[in-house]
């Protein structure tokens, strides 16, 4: 059907805060306020529903050969742009295209990387080409994706923000002007341009080939830090805000807790796609001493640092982030991790049998509040245990020896948190290899059946656990604010907010 007509309680606008996106590029939604101002702006070929599973946006249907190499998507021949121009398969292209430029400015996209199972990437990426030889749009409808190597989860992939089309004919004639006046393709629409650090409005899109928005507007209070965005919902300018760590318990007392962390009123601390972790260098001593790995993992105790952090943040005795739930195949079950359980004596035990387990032990991790707080909750606990640890703040920590810090999945799948332990992949851990895991992984990805791919994953975590290259320490959660009186609202893992289901009672 052709554009919906506005559903109940269409009229009202909705007041939220947010941290300044710096840019409504697709290619750069990172953040949350990316993937909610952007993810509102633009649809992609698919959508993940709150329950994690793909659901059909501007791809109306889509297949695969058996072999989950070659994929086809069927457009939505009255998917149209905001100026009522045609979304086209060349439109998906040029995109994906422009956000593997290695010389795209003001660097390479981080989301890059979310092309890399598609043929013809390493050359794009190598700058040795600017076209993708694995996407082709042989008209208007229909768009074509050739895989190096099979891979199940494309479609969830294909969800992903920094994946929606552009129009190639506006972005390329006045770059500057197009970012800061966005034409979309979603359900809203941008009200004026974009001015970064100013306040914003995205208003209904009146030629959305979806179901409209039920609210007229939805007006972006900008904000320069949390604090700022949790003062503006406190004095009423807000119906929803970020709230900073240290306010967190003030949230919680004044708001009460929502019923399900993501969606009821009060203090959101739903899950998320990220874990915060402490990765090693496995050539280097005494991290290449698996015993000694094992006794940093049992020297810390979880729970007391998750406590710490006033419901920020869950233990952690997996690889898989919570957030990766439902049909998204992972399962609420986390893996038996042994290694995972905190018992000091043992630790301190095992630390003694290694040539120079007790230390000093350097532990890098980023700049920031919340990453200095968890390392000196581990350098107490490894004092417990006869190891001291030293903490230093390093501006790019990757490649030292000892590293702790948060990384986030870049979607909802298995596959996300996981195909880093892959021999091939970049991102492994410093010394890592293992043929069974490779084996796992490849079987897995060319696995058509999600519970049975599942499976497979889990058997992936539970080797790698055994091994632990990386120590799994927490998984960060949400926190943030929504008020009463807002409907249809909910805050997802992977960070999205479908705000044209969103309507206010009275």
């Amino acid at each position: 059907p052709g554009p919906a007509a506005p559903r109940p309680g269409a009229g009202d606008t909705l007041a939220i805060a947010l941290l300044d996106p710096g840019s409504l590029d697709p290619a750069r939604a990172d953040g949350l306020e990316d993937q909610v101002l952007v993810g509102n702006l633009f649809d992609g070929l698919t959508v993940l529903d709150p329950g994690g599973a793909v659901r059909p946006a501007v791809a109306a249907s889509w297949s695969s050969d058996p072999a989950l190499r070659r994929w086809e998507f069927r457009l939505r021949p009255e998917a149209r742009w905001a100026d009522g121009a045609p979304v086209r398969a060349e439109d998906f292209k040029f995109a994906w295209e422009r956000l593997a430029d290695p010389k795209a400015k003001p660097g390479p996209s981080p989301s890059a990387t979310l092309l890399a199972p598609v043929a013809g990437y390493r050359e794009v990426a190598a700058g040795r080409t600017r076209s993708l030889r694995g996407v082709q749009a042989p008209d208007a409808t229909t768009l074509r994706v050739e895989l190096e190597r099979p891979f199940g989860d494309l479609p969830a992939v294909l969800a992903g923000v920094s994946l929606s089309p552009l129009p190639r004919a506006r972005v390329t004639s006045d770059p500057a002007g197009y970012l800061a006046a966005p034409v979309g393709n979603g359900p809203f629409r941008l009200a004026g341009r974009y001015r970064p650090g100013r306040s914003l409005t995205l208003e209904r899109n009146p030629g959305y080939a979806g179901q409209a928005a039920r609210l007229d507007k939805v007006v972006v209070r900008v904000v320069p830090d949390e604090l700022t965005g949790w003062l503006e919902l406190q004095h009423g300018r807000a119906a929803f805000a970020p709230v900073p760590l240290d306010q967190v318990a003030a949230a919680r007392a004044v708001y009460g807790a929502s019923a399900d962390g993501r969606s009821r009123p009060g203090l959101l601390q739903g899950p998320t796609l990220a874990s915060w972790e402490v990765g090693f260098d496995l050539r280097a001593r005494p991290a290449s001493d698996p015993s000694w790995r094992q006794a940093f993992s049992l020297a810390l105790d979880r729970p007391r640092i998750a406590a710490a952090l006033d419901g920020a943040a869950a233990p952690a005795s997996g690889l898989v982030p919570p957030g990766m739930t439902g049909e998204a195949g992972a399962g609420s079950a986390q893996p038996a991790c042994a290694a995972c359980a905190h018992d000091p004596a043992r630790a301190k035990a095992m630390f003694a049998r290694v040539e120079g387990g007790r230390g000093p032990v350097t532990l890098h991790i980023p700049d920031g509040g919340v990453e200095r707080r968890i390392a000196d909750l581990l350098a107490g606990d490894l004092a417990a245990a006869g190891v001291k640890l030293q903490v230093k703040v390093s501006d790019d920590p990757q490649g030292a020896p000892v590293v702790g810090g948060a990384r986030v999945a870049r979607y909802p799948r298995m596959a996300a948190a996981l195909q880093r332990f892959s021999s091939r992949d970049p991102a492994k851990p410093a010394g890592f290899a293992d043929p069974a895991v490779d084996r796992l992984l490849d079987q897995a990805a060319a696995t058509a059946d999600e519970p049975v791919r599942a499976g497979l994953y889990r058997r992936v975590e539970a080797a790698v656990l055994d091994d632990l290259p990386v120590v799994p320490v927490l998984f960060p959660r949400h926190s943030a604010v929504l008020a009463a009186g807002v409907e249809g609202f909910d805050l997802t893992p992977w960070g999205t907010v479908d705000l044209a289901a969103v309507t206010r009672s009275a």
